[in-house]
């Protein structure tokens, strides 16, 4: 049973009723029936009370007030409310005080069993079968209306949207250091530098009056043994650089035979 959340619905079941397997389409009618005059003070609890006691051989399918629905037989079974009209019918007990709400709750109930069957299923009172004064004030045409107004209101469905996934948090990778990468131009601007000072070096040495030559020769071959020394450093520097510095070796060869000639002057003159 689909009633609006402001509605309570409980399920007491009567020993008070005849087992059956109706459906739905084998209702005719749905009989409203008042628990009884105001003035008597009974309670809708009262009510379903009586319901439940078997030997008060009396029952009815729901009752119903101001937000609360009790169901005391199954729609299928046949509940005793209405003598001989209860064989394809469904009994309502609704509260003789005919407020507002209880004609809200009410209608929401009748609207809710004609969704189900699919179909509009008439309204009847109970004094239409039986000698009564029963449903008393109620006023059927009104309930019509308003249940009416409840079924053709489309159901609104909101839509489930599924929480967004939860990622795991991101693993960054951290670059691979790239080699630092050296043009041609570079290395040979380091190679000039390294050689200009060793070139400074040696012939500020060749030129200082402290710089006593006993042996030309010796002299010569000692300079020539440092200069092969940096030539060496300079060509292993070379060979671990990139390919397209190869042919950095031939310039850095040139200016090492350069500056030996050059230091070999100094120390001739000397």
């Amino acid at each position: 049973m689909a009633l609006s959340k402001a509605v309570t619905r409980r399920v007491q079941l009567s020993p008070n009723y005849t087992t059956a397997n109706r459906s739905l389409a084998s209702i005719r009618a749905i009989l409203i029936h008042w628990w009884n005059v105001p003035s008597a003070g009974a309670t809708h609890g009262g009510v379903v009370s009586w319901f439940m006691n078997k030997d008060s051989k009396v029952s009815a399918h729901y009752v119903c007030s101001a937000n609360l629905v009790t169901q005391q037989v199954r729609e299928k079974d046949i509940a005793w409310h209405a003598g001989p009209a209860n064989r394809d019918s469904i009994g309502l007990e609704l509260s003789p005080y005919c407020t507002a709400g209880d004609y809200q709750t009410a209608a929401e109930l009748i609207a809710d069993i004609w969704k189900r069957a699919g179909r509009i299923i008439t309204l009847e009172p109970h004094r239409a079968h039986m000698a009564t004064a029963c449903p008393g004030d109620w006023d059927l045409g009104r309930l019509h209306r308003m249940a009416l107004a409840i079924y053709r209101t489309p159901v609104v469905t909101t839509p489930v949207i599924p929480p967004p996934p939860v990622l795991p948090p991101a693993v960054i990778i951290p670059e691979k250091e790239k080699p630092m990468s050296l043009t041609t131009q570079n290395v040979q601007q380091i190679a000039d530098a390294v050689l200009n000072d060793r070139r400074h070096d040696l012939n500020g040495n060749a030129n200082t009056q402290s710089f006593k030559i006993a042996n030309t020769n010796n002299q010569v071959n000692f300079l020539r043994a440092e200069v092969a020394g940096l030539r060496g450093a300079l060509t292993g520097l070379v060979d671990v650089l990139e390919k397209d510095h190869v042919g950095l070796k031939a310039h850095v060869s040139d200016e090492i035979d350069r500056a030996v000639a050059e230091i070999t002057d100094v120390v001739e003159e000397a």
